[in-house]
């Protein structure tokens, strides 16, 4: 008799679990008596696993543990007889039992059917047997059930964290968190929807993304991203529901909360900066300021340069330290310094100063600033002094048509390079170009033929003397002019500030005045009156006037004759003991017939021959004194002492009795580091306002009676 075997498997996606189609097989009987008795099997057996039929009379399946499978037995005759179950062997088959819970061996006419159900609780091998007989004939037929059981292969979820907490977040923005699903399981895990429960109407979603259901392998995770973006201030909760198919979660309910809250807002003004053009060397600063006109406090975390310690730009020396601003429109204030520092990269410059703040819009405000990096700056000055030239004319108004001009040009910083002159004399007639070149230490002095051209060329009357450069690779040029009185002038041609070619060995803080009339003058005796100012400058930047008690206690005696004009004190500059106010007058020190309190020679001068009239001053101050006397006064560290000197040849007798010829400005410096420098700064002829009224003074309180011009 033929024997055959039929079974289908199919495998369906549910909710939880591989499920196969219930295997029907069919099997003839091993015995057969030749005369056309015969016994067959068929069945049904329902698993969560999967079974085969490797034989006619066996059958194998794996199925998991915990999980139920069902067999349903029939044994039929061939052709007639009566058919009983004769016996079940059980061998290891723990946990398969008869459904009705009771193995029936009873007797049935053609077929017999029996029902069993098999729950394993361990891992193993299990077998049962089951055997089927025809009572008249003597014939019986066996089948064998093997089950392999294993642990079940299944889908597990995992979300974490198990709730979001987005704290406050200002009204108007939106902040993101991150869920994370990961599938702990072993087989795949499908993820099939995740939505917020609140919907369209809740602050809270899923940062615009629609969810796609896609499988997750068993160990891999994916990210869902939650954001949240209150309109209003208060607190808002909501739940996020993840559904999938883990057996025993099928759906995943995390909590969301949050708040909203007031928010600070930035404001920054100016919205850029152009430093517009700033020498090499030198530094420009301009203001930023800040603004909170948000409903917060804002906290000002950093301000810094895009383009760090390697850009021009910066915050003119300061560290940015944290700051807070209330709410209301309070503000702060803060320079930022273009400084730059290199030839070698000239033209527009450009950075970016970036803030950044708790501002929930605007976190960092970008200021472009920008500023145009020209050469070094320079300045060319002058002095000039003319007469006429030596074998003319003894009056300048009788036809002299030669004139010598002594041009003193200073170029800086200290530069060597070439300059030109032009010369305007009275008339309007111009002289020059006259090129030269000065020395390392940008000074030169030079003098100068000037020839008339006219026959009625007349040397009186004021001059005018422009000097140039035109600078270099590494500085700008620079031009200026300088006025003189030919007819009125005398000469400070002898007179040197600080080291020089001439005498290297001068200090630095000294200076030498010499006056010569050039015989143009009437005077027996010509001495010079000094009147001085001085300023002091702080670290912070500020300055202010002095009265000479604020250069050191040494100086207190001459507070009484000071007199305040334009913005400055002026004093006459004369020792405790003197009598008169002249710097080399005739007062001396008692007992003593060789040293003199007057610094300095007086000079003579008539229309046949002259004696110069000079002086020496070196100025000095006690830094650690003054530094002292304003840290104790007003909590200020002092950055250096400037004093400004007037320095005018004046007639006590003679034809010009009286009278003031000319004078020097000139200024001397001194800082905390010890740098100590004397400068002239120009020829002029007439005392200033200051002058005459710190003379004037200085007469009043010492009863010194000043000669009048006759």
């Amino acid at each position: 008799m033929k024997k055959f075997t039929r079974f289908l498997l199919l495998f369906t996606l549910g909710m939880v679990m591989v499920w196969s189609a219930p295997l029907t097989f069919l099997q003839d009987a091993n015995a057969y008596d030749g005369e056309g008795a015969g016994l067959k099997f068929e069945g049904t057996l329902v698993t969560p696993g999967s079974c085969q039929q490797p034989a006619a009379n066996s059958i194998r399946c794996t199925v998991f543990v915990d999980q139920e499978s069902r067999l349903e037995l029939t044994a039929t005759s061939i052709y007639s007889g009566d058919v009983c179950w004769s016996d079940y062997v059980s061998i290891s088959a723990v946990g398969f039992l008869p459904a009705d819970s009771v193995f029936s061996s009873a007797t049935a006419r053609g077929t017999v059917t029996t029902t069993w159900i098999f729950a394993p609780q361990a891992v193993g091998t299990y077998e049962a047997r089951f055997r089927a007989s025809i009572v008249d004939e003597d014939l019986s037929a066996e089948l064998s059930i093997t089950f392999e059981v294993v642990l079940p292969e299944f889908p597990q979820i995992e979300v974490s964290p198990t709730s979001l907490d987005f704290g406050e977040i200002a009204v108007g923005t939106t902040a993101e968190r991150e869920l994370t699903i990961k599938n702990v399981g072993d087989a795949d895990l499908w993820i099939g929807d995740v939505a917020i429960e609140g919907g369209a109407s809740s602050p809270f979603d899923l940062c615009g993304i629609v969810w796609t259901s896609a499988p997750l392998a068993p160990g891999k995770e994916t990210k869902v991203k939650v954001c949240f973006s209150p309109e209003t201030t208060g607190s808002f909760d909501d739940v996020i529901t993840i559904s999938s198919d883990d057996p025993n979660r099928q759906t995943v309910a995390v909590p969301v909360q949050g708040v909203g809250a007031k928010a600070p807002k930035i404001e920054v003004s100016p919205t850029s900066l152009d430093f517009g053009k700033v020498p090499v060397g030198d530094q420009a600063p301009d203001w930023l300021t800040i603004k909170n006109i948000g409903e917060a406090e804002l906290r000002i975390d950093s301000v810094t340069i895009e383009g760090g310690a390697d850009s021009p730009f910066d915050l003119c020396g300061r560290v940015w330290k944290p700051d807070t601003l209330s709410p209301g429109g309070w503000q702060t204030s803060f320079t930022i310094c273009f400084s730059p520092n290199s030839t070698s990269v000239l033209g527009i410059l450009e950075d970016n100063v970036l803030i950044e703040s708790n501002d929930p819009t605007t976190p960092t405000v970008t200021i472009p600033v920008r500023g145009n990096a020209t050469k070094k700056k320079s300045t060319i000055s002058c002095t000039a002094m003319g007469r006429p030239k030596p074998g003319g004319l003894t009056y300048l108004h009788e036809g002299v048509r030669e004139a010598e001009v002594i041009v003193t040009v200073e170029i800086s910083p200290p530069h060597s390079g070439e300059y030109t002159v032009n010369i305007s004399d009275a008339n309007g007639g111009t002289h020059g170009p006259f090129t030269s070149n000065t020395d390392a230490n940008g000074k030169d002095k030079r003098l100068l033929v000037v020839n008339g051209t006219l026959l009625d060329f007349k040397l009186e009357g004021t001059w005018k003397c422009e000097v140039s450069w035109k600078g270099d690779e590494e500085y700008e040029g620079a031009l200026s002019q300088c006025a003189f009185d030919v007819s009125e002038l005398g000469s400070y041609e002898g007179t040197e500030a600080g080291p020089t070619t001439i005498n290297p060995a001068r200090a630095s803080n000294a200076i030498d005045i010499e006056y010569n009339g050039f015989c143009t003058q009437n005077c027996s005796k010509i001495v010079f009156i000094q009147v001085c100012s001085d300023e002091v400058f702080f670290t912070d930047r500020s300055r202010k006037a002095l009265k000479p008690s604020g250069t050191g206690a040494t100086f207190a005696y001459m507070d009484n004759d000071a007199v305040y004009v334009g913005g400055g004190w002026f004093t006459v500059d004369y020792l405790k003991p003197e009598k008169d106010p002249y710097y080399n007058g005739d007062d001396w020190v008692a007992g003593c017939s060789t040293l003199t309190f007057d610094r300095g020679k007086q000079g003579t001068h008539n229309t046949t021959q002259t004696t110069l009239a000079n002086i020496y001053d070196k100025p000095s101050y006690n830094m650690t004194e003054i530094n002292n006397i304003f840290l104790a006064a007003y909590n200020k560290t002092v950055l250096k002492i400037m004093t400004e000197f007037e320095t005018f040849a004046f007639c006590v007798n003679g034809t010009d009795q009286g009278r003031f010829y000319q004078g020097i400005k000139w200024r001397y410096e001194q800082d905390q580091a010890g740098s100590k420098n004397s400068t002239s700064i120009e020829v002029v002829s007439e005392p200033s306002e200051g002058f005459r009224k710190a003379l004037d003074k200085w007469c009043t309180n010492h009863g010194f009676i000043l000669p009048k011009p006759k």
